[in-house]
């Protein structure tokens, strides 16, 4: 029997997580904690699970909106995950059932409803299929190419370093020449300094609007507390880069990376990736999201992460349900404004 349940309490967390680890599809987004975070931006969050026979087969969770009442606006993230069983007939007739429920709960509550899912798997027509027959379509509008690479990282890390790009592994070569230095952690020193780097990169760039602030991180440090590491290189004791990733399980999240001038002059960021692959061998993570690249948008970004030798990945991507067509116009012109206003 497949029952529907919504989570609300804050004693349910490690529950949570426990149950979604078990997913293959597992992601720090949909971690408890991270809808924490959310949550200490002011926002609501809205946690489901599918279960059958008493065993979890579907988790989502999300932010949620209320502009009005009997309107809602609910926007998941990597979710929801459903990779639960090794059929994936099975895994999608379980997706299929947990939207068409989500969909019928807020529908009992709501005059008018939109619900935005970013799916975390890889691209599949079956997947597709399941999603449509749900009641989903895609957007007006595409606002991502929801493309990454994913790197395993070996037992022998020496073989992630045969999977390098010729030119990405001469500009490392370059980098190491300069014999730069390396702090992995989590301390406010390493957060405060990567703040720093960040910023210094984005003025470089022109792109304030990807700016961070110190208390932004500081509250995801918090929240997320030893799943979130630093890695901070400097030369001449002088921070030149940095990145932060997020761990789950056996599976690591380049959340945020960032270079001043020095530091992508001499390409220190390639030293910074290897240095990141040991210290994630060290710790045990089997795999390394490079989180999204865009070959239009941002080819220097996508031409050194495929640098790396990771595998290319399409996501399924992101879908929506709307109550009405009005609405949905409304909402993707909106959501294409915001998404121009964070480029300019």
């Amino acid at each position: 029997m497949d029952t529907f349940e919504i989570f609300r309490s804050k004693d349910e967390g490690r529950a949570w997580d426990k149950m979604l680890i078990c997913f293959r599809d597992y992601n720090f987004q949909q971690k408890y904690s991270f809808g924490e975070y959310e949550k200490s931006k002011g926002q609501e969050i809205f946690r489901a699970v599918l279960f059958k026979g008493g065993q979890s087969v579907v988790m989502g969770q999300g932010i949620l909106r209320r502009p009005f009442p009997y309107f809602s606006l609910l926007t998941i993230r990597r979710g929801p995950v459903y990779q639960a069983t090794d059929s994936e007939k099975a895994n999608l007739n379980n997706l299929r059932t947990f939207l068409r429920l989500m969909i019928s709960y807020f529908r009992a509550r709501n005059k008018l409803l939109y619900i935005n899912c970013l799916f975390p798997n890889e691209r599949s027509v079956t997947c597709e299929i399941a999603i449509r027959e749900a009641g989903f379509t895609k957007p007006l509008l595409e606002r991502s190419p929801h493309l990454t690479t994913v790197v395993t990282i070996e037992k022998d890390i020496l073989k992630n370093s045969k999977l390098f790009h010729s030119k990405w592994r001469n500009q490392l070569r370059r980098a190491e020449s300069l014999r730069p230095v390396f702090t992995w952690g989590n301390s406010e020193d390493l957060l405060n300094t990567y703040v720093k780097v960040h910023n210094s990169m984005c003025k470089l760039k022109s792109m304030q609007n990807y700016s961070i602030s110190r208390e932004e991180l500081f509250s995801l440090r918090e929240m997320l507390s030893d799943n979130i590491h630093f890695l901070i290189g400097k030369h001449d004791d002088q921070a030149v880069c940095g990145c932060l990733v997020i761990t789950l399980g056996e599976k690591a999240f380049y959340y945020y990376a960032a270079a001043n001038s020095i530091g992508r002059k001499y390409y220190f960021s390639n030293a910074m990736i290897w240095k990141l692959i040991e210290k994630l061998n060290e710790i045990g993570i089997s795999e390394l999201d490079m989180s999204g690249i865009d070959p239009i948008a941002n080819w220097g970004g996508y031409n050194f992460k495929k640098g790396v030798g990771g595998k290319l990945i399409a996501y399924q991507g992101e879908w929506e349900y709307v109550s009405s067509w009005l609405l949905k116009l409304i909402l993707n012109l909106y959501q294409l404004q915001k998404t121009k206003n964070l480029y300019n």
